[in-house]
Parts: C-alpha cells; structure tokens; sequence
C-alpha cells in the first residue's frame, strides 16, 4: 500500500531520562543507552547574506524580521514555513570585516545591520511565533582595530594586560600556535598573542577585569532580550599552543571561565542558552561539558553523516553516538544536548561536499533530523545552495528569487554558476511537495511534534541490508524506527517487530505490507508502535 502522511499533531513533552533499558526482537540483549536533550531546530543566518530590507545590497536585521514567517509562522498548523524554533546570527557587533569575527564594539551593532531597535524589534517578532534568537560572540579576541588594544599597545595603559603580550608573560616570540602555526606579532617594540590571524589579537583571561567585562557584555544584550549565545573558538580562551592541547589544566581553566560566565549571565535570565564551538573531537569537546553550555557542535558526526550519503553504506550510529552521550552526561552532571549539523560557515556547503549532488542530501537531512540532539541549518542549505572555500563563496546572499537574492554584497555566484539553468531558490521550491525545502520543512516539523525524536534515546536496528540506514528512537513507553534508503536504487527490507503508525514518508511510492518495506531511492520512512 502506499504510505500516507501522518497529520496529527501531539503537543506533549516527556520528561529527560538519563538511563533507559533497550531491546528488541532483532537485537535480544538488554543494553544500557543514555539520552540526552532535544532543544528544538536551530538555523545559522549571515546577516550580511540573508535578506535587504532597504536595497543598499547588505541583508540586515529589518530583512529578517520581514522573513520570519519563513522561517516559523507561528502557527504549528501550517507545514509551509521551516518550522524552526531559534536562530543564530552571525557576528552582528561593530567590525571593520566582512564577516564581523573582528570586534571593534562589542556594545554596537555594525551600522550596515541596522540598530538596537531593530534588534529588540526582530526579538519581539521572534518570540512571538516560538523563536529564540542568539548572538554569535568572539571572546577569544577582539579586532586589532578596537580601542581597547590600541590602548593596549602602550606598555603603561591599563588596557595593556588585557591582551597576552609575550614580554609581559615570558614567552618564547617562536612558539608553536595551537595549529603549529606563528601566534606572536610585533607591536611597539613588544609582541601580543593572535592565534587566528594578526588583525585578532588575543584577550588575557587570566586578568579579572576582561572576565568581568565579558559576563557584563552577556548580561547586556540579555537584557536587550536575547535568549543566549553562540560562543566562537571556545576552548581558545586558554588553548593557545600547540603543547595546551588536551592537557587537563588547560581544560580545566577553560571550564573554569565558562561556568563563571554562565554564572553571571544567569543573573538576568536563568534558562540562558549556551552552544560552544569547540572543533574538535567528542573526547575533548566532553570534558568543556561541566555546567558550562547547554551543547557543543559535534563535528565528527558532521564527517560522520556525510560520508555515509557519500558511501551509500550504513554504519552503526547508536554504536558510535551512545559513548559519546554517556560521556557528555557524565561530564556536564546534569542534562545536556548535542549540536548536530550538516553544514555551516567554515566549511563547504554540503551540496558541495555530496559527489551526486541533491540526492544523498536527502539522506543526510534526514540522518540529522531524527538522530538524538538539537540540529542546526545553515541558510541556503535547506534550499541546496552550492559552495566551495573559500569563505566568501560558502557565505554568498540567500538565493530568495529564481532570477537571484536581493542581497548585492556578493557579486559572483557559486550557487548560481554551478546550476545556471535552474539555480536553488526559495521560490522555485516552496511550491513542489518534491523539493529539497518541503524535505526539509516536514522533518522539521515531524521532529518537532513528535517527543521521541526529540528526547528519545537512540539504539541501532539491525536489518541485513547495507543500504539501509536503520535505527530506533524510544523511550521507556514508546519506540519509533527510522527507515533511510541511502542508495540510488529500490531497496526491500523486512523487520521483525511490529510498527503500526506511519509518521512520514519522503516518497509517496514507497510500500508497506506486514513486515516487508520497499523504499524508493534515497527516501525515508519513520514509522511508530
């Protein structure tokens, strides 16, 4: 028979359990699976990239106000925006850069993105369609531009410990950076600390005074009405070089900072949202996990989901994830979630990244919408915008319109110039139930009504076919199964426990009869006890 959407709505939540027991028939031995929390769909907005609302050519903060219904209307009875429940924008501080990861303010909002009216305008529509809206924040370093390091530059200011100055602290100028590379710069005779680039130098967070004017930045936007941030380079603040990396004392200064600014923060809003960027693997993100962020990006399971729409061969994801989980609720003592993503602004987009293009998209979105976590979308990526490093073609304006963006920073188009003929817009998608936009907004929105794909513990699902991406997501009362065709042909799969509901299928020709499915190329099913 042919598979129907599921359109009843459940609005309840289930409570966060730490520890749940998992069996079933294909898999007889009784397992322990940690689960960890579900904090809604998360989307990453280029201010600069996204949408103008007053035709000088730079998105701004009005141009996203005016889209918000694209992005969630609302109303949980429609399926015709994304269906997301927050956003993240990058840098939107004063900054002489294109990409504002350079600040020169961080109390001012770069004059191209508008005001802090506009903000407080932008937060209010947000919240009331169920968005929370972060700040992407670089603490690590300020531009070499801000006036606090201009003041620094003279030895006797007292704005010069606020940087990390190699005289100062007794530091060999030859030092390997934490990439191995050359992190000292000459200034007035002296040499401060820039890990990233010269025009980024270095905050001293071992001075009180940085610190407590950082929580003191935090607390100001909250009280503009912002529900948290996105902190950049997080475990830098103190992992400067190379021979810092995994040392525990390091960490354990880092985790020291962040739980003092969480501290601070929660003064004026105690539910605070915090995701760290931290690029590296599980085992060193988890001990920065400790009443510090409510989630850390995990960029091995990025690699991870691509290369499996890549391979077109299943792994064992409940193998691989479950340690990590348990590590991370170890660590952080308390309830914490998983920043999952495909995509985001320091790397190729995925479209780019996938060999065949759209169709094993269509499985990575899927793996990252039901696996365990809180997923982030970067914009364009829903709607398959190309891009390839470097950073400008992989941040290029949002491609609203067939004949184009209404953003003009950007005048050579990836996107475009890979797909002249039809290049992937919003308007030429939002209309066709087939298009990689409809993907993308009913798993959103399943995800969203449905408590076990948000809160649900995960457990692999063993079937004998190597195409199939199979695994459950359940807790003590409730189990569904996620069914992921990863290959271009027709794929029959037969399972042994029984299933009765069907929450979604990708594709309207899939089959269902018993316990034998047939999935149609690079299609999903998720069906429910």
């Amino acid at each position: 028979m042919k598979f129907k959407l599921l359109t009843t709505f459940m609005f309840f939540l289930i409570a966060s359990i730490p520890i749940l027991q998992a069996s079933h028939a294909s898999t007889p031995l009784v397992v322990q699976t940690p689960t960890i929390k579900g904090e809604g769909v998360f989307y990453e907005i280029f201010v600069r990239s996204f949408a103008d609302s007053n035709g000088d050519g730079i998105g701004d903060l009005k141009g996203i106000t005016e889209k918000l219904d694209y992005l969630n209307d609302g109303n949980p009875k429609t399926n015709t925006d994304l269906g997301v429940t927050g956003i993240w924008l990058m840098p939107i501080f004063k900054s002489p850069s294109y990409h504002g990861y350079d600040t020169t303010d961080y109390y001012a909002i770069n004059p191209n993105y508008g005001t802090i009216d506009d903000l407080k305008k932008l937060v209010k529509a947000a919240h009331k369609r169920g968005i929370k809206v972060i700040l992407d924040i670089a603490i690590n370093h300020s531009s070499d531009e801000h006036t606090w390091f201009n003041q620094a530059k003279d030895a006797t200011s007292n704005y010069h410990n606020w940087y990390v100055w190699a005289e100062d602290q007794g530091l060999d100028t030859q030092t390997e950076g934490a990439f191995s590379q050359n992190v000292f710069y000459e200034s007035n005779g002296n040499h401060y600390l820039a890990i990233f680039w010269n025009k980024m130098p270095d905050f001293n967070f071992d001075n009180k005074q940085v610190r407590n004017e950082f929580v003191n930045i935090g607390k100001y936007w909250l009280r503009i009405g912002v529900d948290g941030f996105r902190l950049d380079a997080a475990k830098h603040v103190y992992e400067n070089f190379a021979s810092d990396h995994g040392k525990k004392a390091v960490i354990a200064k880092n985790v020291a900072w962040w739980q003092e600014f969480r501290k601070g923060l929660s003064q004026i809003n105690k539910n605070v949202y915090l995701i760290s960027e931290i690029w590296d693997s599980p085992h060193v993100i988890s001990p920065h996990l400790n009443k510090t962020f409510n989630a850390s990006f995990n960029f091995d399971l990025q690699k991870k989901i691509i290369g499996i729409s890549n391979s077109e061969t299943s792994e064992a994801l409940g193998q691989y994830l479950n340690p990590i989980y348990s590590s991370y609720l170890r660590d952080a003592k308390g309830p914490v979630s998983d920043g999952t993503f495909i995509g985001n602004h320091d790397m190729d987009r995925p479209m780019s990244q996938l060999r065949r293009g759209i169709n094993p998209s269509k499985t990575a979105i899927a793996m990252l919408l039901t696996l365990p976590g809180t997923p982030y979308i970067y914009y364009g990526d829903e709607i398959g915008m190309f891009g390839h490093k470097p950073d400008e073609l992989i941040r290029e304006p949002f491609l609203w319109y067939k004949n184009g963006a209404d953003g003009k920073w950007k005048t050579r188009w990836e996107s475009s110039n890979v797909n002249t003929n039809n290049p992937p817009s919003v308007e030429a998608q939002k209309n066709d139930p087939t298009s990689l936009l409809s993907l993308y907004r009913n798993l959103i929105h399943l995800r969203l009504r449905e408590p076990l794909l948000q809160n649900g513990a995960l457990e692999d699902y063993k079937v004998s076919n190597r195409s199939i991406q199979a695994y459950t997501r359940f807790t003590k009362k409730d189990r569904l199964l996620v069914l992921i065709n990863l290959s271009a042909n027709t794929q029959s799969v037969t399972i042994n426990d029984h299933f009765s509901k069907l929450l979604i299928s990708t594709d309207s020709l899939n089959k269902w009869s018993g316990t034998l499915i047939s999935l149609r190329p690079y299609s999903t099913v998720v069906l429910k006890q």
